[in-house]
């Protein structure tokens, strides 16, 4: 099993369009615009309970965040400002199973989801809540909440079947940034990560391996880093600060194998892999703006390294040994548009694409479209 690393929503490249996000998001809802600021109480007050008007016939409704364990599809619909949903796809054959968008889950801005084993997490960044479900059956575990968690804007989320690891993204800016761990078992608080050492700024992206943990930061496109953690007792183990050589600039996405390290940079439009074992850089992935224009995240599963990138509507596969570029995925029959989140299995690469409202399906093994689910 493989999972994808989730990421935060992107900033706009401006301090002004920072401004114009705000008060576009409350309108449309877009992942690529930044978050009103939030508090306890969410800043858009809806009703839960009240009926869902589906963004397509599959229940698609600003798709944001996907995970796949080879069995079961689950995407997070943000639905704009409103209310919010996921929905279970089987694996096979792309058939919707089910959409769950009960009050009881507390769902008002789903955004990232991660699974491992019989547990599945979902962030919600307006309610300021991880809520836990039954992986198998989508059934309600808990949903996680309250101060001592520190979840201010909670974004990205990893778990490695022990550990459960969630960024605070806090795009208001009103609380410091920080990354909470929870224990994946029982969903109870290990610890929350804070503090200048730990140069979290912005951090979007996070990723766990079991021996690592990776964070991103954007650092409000002025620059960037990634945090590495020990996994097992989160104590700080190196910051890397984005420079000219690792070419580490507004960075987002991020995945791990145990043995490579992949950072989408949506700045400078490439992606650095750094070697797992001691944080050193091993190369810097350069493609074109066809193929890297905003790389947002990153997934892989064996041999294979999938990004999207959401300015060139594309999906670029690379070499997970080697780095090479393998193929750009970008034909108008694949349906992408504004790609979000993907994630990977042994047979399956899935995006989701918000603009439109569906998820495309391709085949791993040669890049062939599947299926264009809406």
């Amino acid at each position: 099993m493989r999972q994808v690393r989730m990421l935060c929503a992107a900033r706009s490249r401006s301090a002004v369009a920072r401004g114009l996000a705000i008060v576009a998001l409350l309108t449309a809802g877009s992942p690529w615009l930044a978050a009103p600021a939030a508090s306890a109480t969410p800043t858009v007050a809806v009703s839960l309970t009240q009926a869902r008007i589906f963004g397509s016939r599959a229940g698609f409704d600003n798709p944001d965040g996907v995970f796949s364990d080879g069995t079961h599809v689950w995407i997070t619909n943000s639905n704009g400002t409103i209310g919010g949903s996921l929905t279970e796809l089987n694996a096979s054959t792309g058939a919707v199973i089910k959409d769950i968008n009960a009050s009881k889950y507390g769902f008002n801005y789903p955004y990232a989801v991660s699974s491992h084993g019989t547990h599945m997490w979902v962030t919600d960044l307006y309610g300021q809540t991880v809520t836990e479900l039954d992986s198998s059956t989508g059934a309600l575990v808990k949903v996680i909440q309250g101060a001592k968690y520190d979840f201010h804007d909670p974004t990205a989320v990893s778990s490695d079947g022990t550990h459960v690891w969630v960024t605070s993204d806090d795009i208001g800016g009103s609380y410091p940034y920080s990354v909470t761990e929870l224990n994946a078992s029982t969903g109870a608080l290990v610890r929350v990560i804070k503090g200048a050492k730990y140069a979290f700024f912005e951090p979007c992206g996070v990723y766990s391996d079991g021996t690592h943990v990776w964070v991103t930061s954007e650092h409000a496109g002025t620059g960037g880093s990634v945090t590495e953690l020990d996994a097992s007792t989160g104590a700080l183990v190196r910051v890397i600060q984005g420079t000219s050589a690792n070419a580490i600039f507004n960075p987002i996405g991020v995945y791990s194998d145990g043995t490579h390290v992949w950072v989408a940079n949506d700045a400078n439009g490439d992606v650095t892999e750094l070697n797992a074992a001691t944080g050193s850089l091993v190369q810097v992935i350069t493609v074109g703006i066809s193929g890297f224009n905003g790389p947002l995240a990153v997934a892989s599963y064996g041999t294979h390294v999938w990004v999207i990138n959401p300015g060139a509507n594309s999906l670029v596969e690379l070499d997970a040994s080697t780095g090479a570029v393998i193929k750009v995925i970008k034909a108008p029959k694949y349906g992408f548009s504004g790609p979000s989140a993907v994630s990977a299995d042994r047979a399956h690469v899935w995006v989701t694409n918000p603009d439109n409202n569906s998820v495309t399906e391709v085949q791993a093994s040669t890049g062939d479209l599947v299926r264009v689910i809406k």
